[in-house]
């Protein structure tokens, strides 16, 4: 048995290097190729080691020709090239493109390559304009083997409808304009209802203060105010205005985080007094960033009891009236005298 890989490569397993039918069985080549039967001296295929090769399921080379694996109609038409590519057909021995197998490619698909010529699958001016491209993102024109944005596609594309990408640049691109962002579906739900350009580029369609204050998030999550960068922020006030409001939210209830800094949710005295993690792990003060342990939330916890400690007196087990959101550090402050704090959407 020889060490220098030739053994599994192409079935050379013989103590002289010489192929062995067992070697050739287990070779790479008989998987790859259907060389699994010795002829002389080297591996070569059967028509049926052929039909089980990777060439037969990848390229359609499932029949036997001379010592190699050739090109079948019938291996063609079931190829991984035929579903990817459009080659389906058979010609000159070879796996080739028809318009059938273009339609039905993936090619057209991904790259709107419906049409067949010269052997292989290519976009048109009718394909493209009938495409699912055209539809999304207003490459309905052709140009150069490809499809590129129109003036008539960028204005009536998903693109333009939600994400205010409605102008044309002559390179064939669709670009972001002042109206197309006041327009957008991106300035309802998200608040990017201002168009802004820096430097010669395309412009984007970033957040104001006022945007996100009419936004769908700010009415749902609370995120209503606007960061330097161009994005909504979320705010104390405006999560305790949402309709998933801060006493419902699970951080709130749950870990005691029911304000905000930042964007990111940071205990307060009362929410900590008023969590779950109080009553079960006497995480009961306000710590920088989460509540903390305190010697009579420690007492007075579920696990105290469960460890057979003694329980704390009525009086000191008497629940707090507080709102949990009512107090930070343990200054009481009302919501509507509260700045508002937030952060990107990144710190949700």
């Amino acid at each position: 048995m020889v060490g220098d890989g030739s053994c599994e490569k192409v079935g050379r397993c013989g103590p002289d290097r010489e192929v062995t039918e067992a070697g050739c069985l287990a070779s790479e080549e008989c998987i790859r190729e259907g060389r699994c039967r010795v002829v002389g001296e080297t591996c070569a295929p059967r028509e049926e080691d052929c039909a089980r090769s990777e060439v037969c399921a990848r390229d359609g080379r499932c029949g036997l020709g001379k010592e190699r694996c050739v090109s079948t109609a019938e291996g063609c038409a079931k190829s991984t090239t035929c579903s990817e590519s459009g080659a389906c057909g058979l010609r000159d021995g070879l796996c080739t493109a028809t318009l059938d197998g273009c339609r039905r490619s993936k090619r057209c698909t991904t790259n709107v390559a419906c049409a067949a010529a010269g052997g292989g699958c290519v976009a048109t001016l009718e394909g493209c304009s009938q495409s699912a491209w055209c539809l999304e993102t207003g490459r309905c024109g052709f140009r150069d083997g490809g499809c590129v944005a129109t003036r008539e596609g960028c204005a009536g594309s998903d693109g333009c409808r939600r994400h205010g990408l409605c102008g044309y640049l002559s390179g064939g691109e669709c670009v972001r304009t002042p109206r197309g962002c006041r327009d957008s579906e991106d300035c309802r739900k998200t608040g990017r209802c201002e168009y802004r350009q820096d430097g010669h580029g395309p412009g984007n369609c970033l957040a104001t203060r006022e945007g996100c204050e009419g936004s769908t998030e700010c009415r749902t999550k609370g995120f209503c105010g606007a960061s330097a960068s161009g994005v909504c922020i979320r705010t104390t006030n405006g999560f305790l205005r949402a309709t998933e409001g801060c006493a419902d939210e699970d951080v709130c209830r749950s870990r005691g985080l029911c304000a905000f800094r930042n964007g990111v949710p940071i205990p307060t005295a009362a929410g900590c007094r008023g969590s779950e993690d109080c009553t079960a792990k006497g995480l009961c003060a306000a710590g920088r960033r989460s509540c903390v342990a305190t010697d009579k939330g420690c007492v007075s916890s579920r696990r105290c009891a469960e460890q057979g400690l003694p329980a704390p007196s009525a009086s000191s087990r008497r629940p707090s009236t507080e709102r949990p959101w009512s107090s930070t550090r343990g200054r009481t402050t009302s919501p509507s005298r509260r700045s508002t704090v937030g952060a990107d959407r990144s710190g949700r």
